[in-house]
């Protein structure tokens, strides 16, 4: 008689039973696995618990997960920087999951990781983290960070690191409040607010200020900024307030070198620039989630995807595909076109152009 084949064994590492997009994504593939006879079990990640470890914590934990791991043939690892300590700083989420994959590699278990947003980069290292840095150099997602996300994260008067933290708190929990607090449904817009903001906003460019003038004295308010940065984790705080130091320091010295120079035309190219002329940004970005639904599980029912045309799209860097963005927040903004051709048949009908993206918003 031929011998028995037993099934794989796969121990997924993510997130589980919680509020969170990576939660259902691992609830749905251990589903559809069972269903081809891969046996599967799940260690659970806290990614609240961070914030509250210790060494000695952490050093525990990888030894929770690598035993654990003995019994299975595969380890499947759900990668975002939250999961594994990104309140302590990306340095510290990046060094916590390398030395845990070095754990498992050294126990001999095979690792598959699925990144569910683009690794961040960082000065060259050895080893499992230098492989890691490899890996980050293939996204150019940072790159849409920094030339479009930081500049209007400024312009609506966070910090860079402050917005870092809620923009992936977005992504973990999207339209799950209070796990979200980024965006929070309904949103009513009136025309009166494209008026106010989309040609010149001196009072944006006002409250900024003052934001950044909070920030840099390490007063941080309100509940979402209390979320993100509760008062007991100091360390985790040091990130903002260093920023808004840096962009008070920074945008002083240029005041102070376009007084000297004569050169006044400097402060509204460079200091203001964020402050005037978002109307295209504002039509845009608006689109993402107003007039969806909150609390539910599947993307395409909590983000909006339209076309535009080329031009409009490279300057909005692709992010009119919102749905496939958040489906699938690892893909680099170049690529969510391809992305959206691919799976294109199971999304909601898309319309093309913001008059009629606009129009379909105000039937709601």
């Amino acid at each position: 008689m031929p011998s028995r084949v037993e099934p794989t064994r796969v121990l997924h590492i993510s997130t589980w039973g919680v509020p969170c997009g990576i939660a259902t994504y691992a609830g749905n593939l251990v589903a559809a696995l069972e269903r081809l006879g891969v046996a599967g079990d799940v260690f659970p990640l806290d990614p609240h618990a961070w914030q509250h470890y210790l060494p000695g914590d952490v050093e525990r934990l990888r030894g929770h997960i690598v035993e654990r791991a003995r019994a299975f043939d595969v380890v499947h690892v759900q990668h975002e920087h939250g999961l594994f300590g990104l309140a302590k700083g990306a340095r510290g989420s990046a060094r916590n999951y390398g030395r845990i994959l070095g754990d498992l590699l050294a126990a001999g278990k095979p690792v598959v990781t699925t990144f569910h947003t683009a690794p961040l980069g960082g000065r060259r290292r050895r080893g499992i983290a230098g492989l890691l840095e490899k890996v980050r150099g293939f996204s150019r997602a940072r790159t849409w960070y920094r030339r479009v996300a930081a500049p209007h994260a400024r312009a609506r008067g966070r910090a860079l690191a402050l917005v870092h933290a809620s923009h992936t708190r977005h992504h973990r929990y999207t339209l799950h409040p209070p796990d979200d607090l980024e965006v929070v449904l309904p949103i009513r817009l009136m025309v009166r607010h494209f008026l106010l903001t989309g040609f010149l906003d001196p009072v944006r460019a006002w409250k900024t200020f003052l934001t950044h003038v909070r920030i840099a004295r390490g007063k941080f308010e309100g509940e979402w900024e209390l979320t993100l940065y509760p008062p007991e984790d100091g360390d985790s705080r040091s990130a903002p307030v260093r920023w808004s130091r840096t962009v008070l320091a920074g945008h002083g010295l240029i005041a102070l070198a376009a007084v000297a120079t004569g050169q006044w035309i400097v402060l509204p190219l460079v200091t203001f620039a964020p402050f005037y002329g978002s109307w295209l940004f504002f039509l845009c970005n608006n689109t993402q989630h107003i007039g969806l639904q909150d609390f539910v599980p599947d993307f395409r029912l909590c983000c909006r995807t339209f076309t535009l045309s080329p031009f409009v799209r490279f300057l909005y860097w692709n992010m009119n595909y919102h749905t496939e963005h958040h489906m699938y927040a690892a893909v680099p903004s170049y690529n969510l076109a391809r992305l959206h051709e691919a799976i294109r048949h199971d999304l909601p009908p898309t319309p093309h152009g913001l008059v009629a993206v606009w129009k379909q918003i105000a039937e709601i």
